[in-house]
């Protein structure tokens, strides 16, 4: 029971003032408990009294204060001596100016409520090594409290136990290391085909890269450039930009990785088209495909994926929708839940369905 009881925080009305602290009626607290002492000793016979008696007497004055001030309240026709139980309107009167009354008493500060009810002082004690001590006093009044230094709270553990739970919303994406890495990548790539391009300008006279058709080499180098570029955009999520800046790029990045894959891949297509038309002519007829006919299959290619994109983009197009996962715990505090988040995109339609 000990053990059950240690650091258990209890709390009581504040029964007395400061010992030192005058009160309305000129006694202090302490001498009012050393005359009321002696008084009931002599009267009575006892050594102690209850501590209900300090609120008792200051209810008093309570009272008496509030029907004097009364007398300034009550209509001419009344006064205190016409009072009777039947009187609803002076019953009002004492109880607005019981409200009113405040004073400092052998209790302490006494206030009310409009509801009649008393705004003392609270003392908070913990239990602490088997014994009761102060820790605290609590002026519901000025809605403040005092702690006591030489006597401080103590938690088990060594911080105050949780008393709520706070929930914490944080940002999942794409890991910055594992964008710098692809990035990086893909910096190298874009160098490349800056190197590829050069080389293939510089040297487009020579036979072997003008029997290779310089110019789509050159269309596709574009086409893997765009691909490697999508790579940045891609990469791109709610750690770098907002609802409102990823929502203007995710259906820029689409249009990006199309183009850019089928300029590479449609000019690629279209020099393997060429080599098949030459290689399986059986009559063995000169054939010639120009590299027009070659541009003109990737420009066939590009207008196709221009009206798929626009129809998309027009019927369907990407928006961004901020989405919450399951709650899951702190690793290392337990008043904390967190609640990853994270910028979904997704077509519009789509999400006036799950709406």
């Amino acid at each position: 029971m000990y053990d059950v009881a240690e650091g258990a925080i209890v709390t009581d009305h504040s029964y007395f003032g400061e010992e030192d602290e005058p009160s309305i009626s000129g006694l202090t607290p302490g001498e009012f408990k050393a005359e009321l002492g002696e008084r009931i000793n002599r009267l009575y016979g006892l050594d102690s009294f209850l501590s209900y008696s300090s609120c008792a007497f200051d209810a008093v004055w309570a009272m008496a204060l509030a029907l004097n001030t009364s007398i300034d309240a009550l209509p001419r026709n009344k006064t205190l001596a016409n009072f009777t139980y039947q009187d609803a309107e002076m019953a009002a009167t004492f109880k607005a100016e019981l409200a009113r009354t405040h004073f400092t008493g052998v209790s302490g500060p006494v206030h009310f409520t409009k509801g009649g009810d008393r705004l003392g002082r609270v003392i908070i004690y913990q239990v602490q090594n088997g014994t009761l001590v102060e820790v605290g006093i609590f002026d519901d009044y000025e809605e403040q409290i005092e702690w006591n230094l030489a006597h401080p709270m103590i938690w088990r553990g060594g911080y105050p136990p949780v008393d709520s739970v706070i929930e914490k919303s944080i940002a999942i994406g794409i890991s910055r290391e594992s964008f710098v890495t692809m990035a990086t990548i893909s910096s190298f790539g874009i160098c490349g085909c800056i190197f590829f391009l050069w080389f293939n300008i510089q040297y487009r006279s020579h036979r072997f890269i003008k029997m290779s058709s310089p110019r789509l080499n050159n269309l596709m180098i574009l086409g893997c450039i765009l691909t490697y570029l999508s790579v940045f955009l891609f990469g791109m999520d709610s750690y770098m930009l907002n609802e409102s800046q990823l929502a203007n790029i995710c259906n820029v990045r689409v249009w990006i990785i199309v183009i850019g894959f089928t300029l590479a891949f449609g000019s690629m297509f279209s020099k393997t088209w060429r080599v098949h038309v030459l290689f399986t002519n059986k009559k063995y007829e000169r054939k010639v495909v120009r590299d027009g006919h070659l541009f003109a299959m990737v420009g066939s290619f590009l207008a196709i994926d221009g009206a798929i994109l626009t129809t998309w983009m027009i019927i369907d197009p990407q928006i961004v929708v901020l989405r919450f996962l399951p709650p899951e715990e702190h690793p290392t505090k337990d008043d904390i839940i967190l609640i990853p988040r994270y910028l979904a995109e997704i077509g519009r339609a789509s999400c006036r369905e799950r709406v």
